[in-house]
């Protein structure tokens, strides 16, 4: 199978904006902003308190973990890029401040979580000392 290749920049940003158009990510973003009448940044933070249980409960990962962060991280990165994308479409900037802003409130509450889990015994685990494994390791 050939993958057609072409010298013109743009043509990876067509195809975004075609991915774009379909999966409307902007509209539904707004649509649950407004119906659940919240905040931006509220939504950041709630999206991210969602994907990180959900990520414990579905793939059955402890708080402790990297894992269920570094997925926080991820989705919030994609969101990120497509943002920038659609700032770059409406008027040409980028708004960075805005973009580092959404970043630290969708991860501030992951971290927390993590962190809390890891460090302390406020949910039932005992805390990591240094000869204690954190989950991360394989276990053999």
């Amino acid at each position: 199978m050939a993958i057609a290749c072409s010298a013109d920049p743009m043509t990876g940003w067509e195809k975004l904006d075609s991915l774009l158009a379909l999966l409307e990510w902007q509209t539904a973003k707004e649509a649950i902003r407004i119906h659940a009448n919240l905040s931006q940044d509220a939504l950041h933070i709630y999206a991210a308190l969602l994907i990180f249980i959900a990520a414990c409960l579905v793939f059955r990962w402890k708080p402790r973990e990297w894992k269920p962060w570094l997925l926080v991280l991820t989705v919030q990165s994609l969101n990120e890029v497509f943002d920038m994308r659609n700032s770059i479409a409406d008027d040409g900037v980028i708004y960075i401040w805005g973009n580092l802003k959404d970043m630290l409130n969708t991860m501030i509450v992951p971290t927390l979580l993590m962190l809390t889990a890891r460090y302390s015994q406020m949910f039932g685990a005992e805390a990591d000392t240094e000869n204690e494994s954190s989950g991360d390791e394989p276990e053999v």
